[in-house]
């Protein structure tokens, strides 16, 4: 696991852990909610923590790189209780009580886009692999996708108004691929291109699911919890369940563990379990994190694993743990990625769970991705990347300084967020991520196209010509 890797989890306030340990790093409350912090995501570089209240007072962006400091408030009065944040921290989706779904510009602070499509309370929100679709559950049972590059929204698809969304998740590998788990128990993968099922999990949990979780290193593992205090593992290949366990309390909140092997699980009572994928009987590790049910958990992004994939292997591997791939798709408001949906041959056990006494976890985190899985965003009026207009909030540049880049000039910027100007030029860990703006400008389309070999020789052909005119030149002058 990555060293000093941290995770949030939400209840009566926010607290922030460290993930090896599972000790307290620190807690605050920006929220005047009585009923406790719904939602919380962390950006991209892990500086930045975004929260929600299930009363909606505010939404909150707070800077998490030392002590939690409140450096931006969003929203107030708007009723926006879930929040998620795209890949390059430059968008924030909410949705929440007023039945609405924003999309906020962090670098002017303000709504980018209001969809109204919605007819009940928005439960969750959103981004999928490569920012171009927001998925959206609400309690009337209905999901909606809408393409952020053409401003297009679906068909409402769902099972109906008995059955409220309470959780959604892209899968990380098979792109088109969204899981959800609603109050009547049901847990349905869902086909994004033909928004259909493309399996329902029918009486799998006896009360309300809470939570869904996809595997971040094995494309084949997904988890959902509910209120029957159920932990139930799925492979997605044979539509089978692989390993059901049961707890002591309710569940009410999900995540893996950036490297796999281990799973947070927050309970109605307030504890957090880490269970231990290879030794499923019983939790590793349990703490008492709230007063009240834990609504939320969020672990922030590795970096560790991130780096390892990129060493061995090309670009077109998906990282270990990067919630969403960087590359943006080139047929934004089209199809997600046809055709990726696909039976396997049926996995073991031991396939979909890792074993005891194997090696690291992260050396078996990069598997291939689907070969339609690159582009480009070309049509969209949500860019990628643009480093311009980062004086957000300059009143706070004193309280944190810029942060040159080891190495380079110091004038540079790598990521365009507007959140990175509380903390200057990103560090380390950002290097070792994709450059969205490079990228999008070099029109990256999954590998690159090699160099006409004929092309390089007649190029040199011209160089030598014009050195030898060159030099046939200064010989004429020395001899006259």
């Amino acid at each position: 696991m990555q060293e000093n890797l941290r995770f949030a989890s939400s209840g009566d306030d926010i607290k922030i852990w460290d993930a090896s340990s599972m000790t307290l790093v620190d807690k605050f409350n920006p929220h005047t909610s009585p009923h406790g912090i719904s939602s919380v995501c962390w950006s991209s570089n892990n500086n930045f923590l975004v929260t929600a209240s299930s009363s909606g007072d505010k939404i909150v962006v707070s800077s998490c790189k030392c002590k939690p400091v409140p450096l931006l408030e969003l929203g107030e009065g708007q009723k926006q209780t879930c929040v998620s944040l795209n890949s390059t921290s430059m968008y924030l989706v909410s949705g929440g009580l007023n039945n609405t779904v924003n999309i906020w510009d962090l670098k002017s602070k303000r709504v980018h886009r209001s969809l109204k499509d919605h007819k009940d309370e928005v439960t969750c929100v959103t981004y999928n692999w490569n920012d171009c679709y927001i998925a959206s559950g609400s309690l009337s049972g209905e999901i909606i996708l809408h393409s952020v590059t053409t401003n297009l929204s679906s068909t409402p698809f769902g099972h109906g108004s008995n059955q409220p969304v309470r959780h959604l998740k892209y899968s990380l590998f098979k792109k088109s691929l969204l899981g959800s788990v609603s109050d009547n128990g049901i847990v349905t993968l869902w086909d994004v291109n033909s928004q259909s099922p493309y399996h329902n999990f029918d009486n799998t949990h006896k009360a309300p699911a809470s939570g869904i979780c996809f595997s971040p290193v094995n494309e084949l593992l997904f988890v959902t919890i509910g209120l029957d205090k159920r932990i139930i593992l799925y492979d997605t290949s044979s539509k089978k369940l692989v390993k059901t366990l049961v707890a002591d309390s309710p569940l009410t909140a999900v995540d893996f563990i950036p490297d796999g092997a281990s799973l947070a699980i927050g309970s109605s009572r307030g504890k957090i379990y880490q269970y231990d994928l290879r030794m499923l009987k019983s939790p590793v590790k349990t703490i008492s994190a709230h007063k009240t049910s834990v609504q939320c958990i969020a672990f922030q992004y590795s970096t560790a694993l991130s780096k390892s994939s990129l060493n061995k292997g090309s670009s077109n591997k998906p990282s270990a743990v990067n919630k969403r791939t960087v590359n943006v798709s080139a047929a934004g408001g089209g199809v997600q990625n046809p055709g990726i949906i696909r039976d396997a041959t049926t996995a073991s056990i031991a396939t979909i769970l890792p074993q005891p006494m194997t090696a690291a976890v992260g050396k078996g985190a990069v598997v291939a991705q689907d070969k339609a899985d690159t582009g480009v965003n070309k049509g969209g009026d949500e860019p990628t990347g643009n480093g311009d207009g980062l004086d957000f909030l300059t009143q706070l540049n004193s309280m944190f300084p810029p942060r040159k880049h080891p190495g380079s000039s110091g004038t540079s910027v790598l990521h365009s967020s507007p959140l990175n100007v509380f903390m200057g030029s990103p560090g380390k860990e950002e290097n070792e991520s994709h450059d969205l703006t490079a990228e999008s400008k070099k029109a990256y389309l999954g590998k690159q196209e090699p160099k006409d070999p004929f092309k390089q020789v007649s190029c040199l052909i011209m160089i030598l010509d014009s050195l030898r005119v060159f030099i046939t030149n200064k010989h004429n002058e020395v001899h006259h």
